[in-house]
């Protein structure tokens, strides 16, 4: 069974060091900057940084700017870089937030599409697999229950049971064997 979206969806984003910023008061000149000089690790950072604040904040404009900053990290990040899939899913997961709160289907639309690249980037044995699996699937289950596909519905559930097999597959040998003691249906 998928759980609340609002309690799931994983909205822990990369926590960087932003460089120069104590505050974001003005963050619009900073992107700015940022933007001119194309560098998308700084941007990257601001949009990491814009979520925190809307986190805090519930404000929909520093979400709406994350959003946007984000994206153009990611258009100026090099296809090849090593983080690529960690920014797809900060991409995917703000995309999603946004969607909570304004129901714009082209929003979550743009999410999911985030988060399968970020997945399909996410080498398996990665110890982020899990958290990606468990956000694709609730941004699935987010537009099904919008549009009521039931294509949306299976999917979402085949992610989400995924991520627990694999959630499931971390723990020792001996958690393994105590859990089985306990509930040996799931040996079936």
């Amino acid at each position: 069974m998928i759980a609340s979206n609002s309690s799931v969806h994983s909205s822990t984003f990369n926590p960087l060091p932003v460089t120069g910023m104590t505050s974001l008061s003005g963050s619009n000149i900073l992107i700015a900057v940022a933007e001119e000089e194309d560098s998308h690790e700084q941007l990257f950072e601001d949009g990491v940084a814009l979520i925190e604040q809307y986190e805090t904040t519930s404000d929909l404009d520093d979400l709406a700017t994350a959003v946007s900053t984000l994206r153009r990290a990611v258009e100026l990040t090099p296809h090849n870089y090593p983080d690529m899939a960690s920014r797809l899913a900060n991409l995917g997961t703000s995309l999603w937030s946004r969607f909570e709160q304004t129901g714009d289907h082209q929003d979550i639309a743009e999410a999911i599409s985030a988060e399968q690249r970020a997945l399909e980037l996410t080498p398996e044995g990665h110890p982020d697999m899990a958290e990606r699996l468990a956000n694709l699937g609730t941004s699935i289950h987010s537009r099904f229950e919008h549009t009521g596909d039931l294509q949306d519905l299976a999917q979402a559930i085949s992610m989400k049971q995924r991520q627990v097999w694999l959630s499931f597959s971390y723990i020792t040998p001996c958690h393994n064997m105590s859990i089985v003691m306990y509930n040996p249906s799931l040996l079936l």
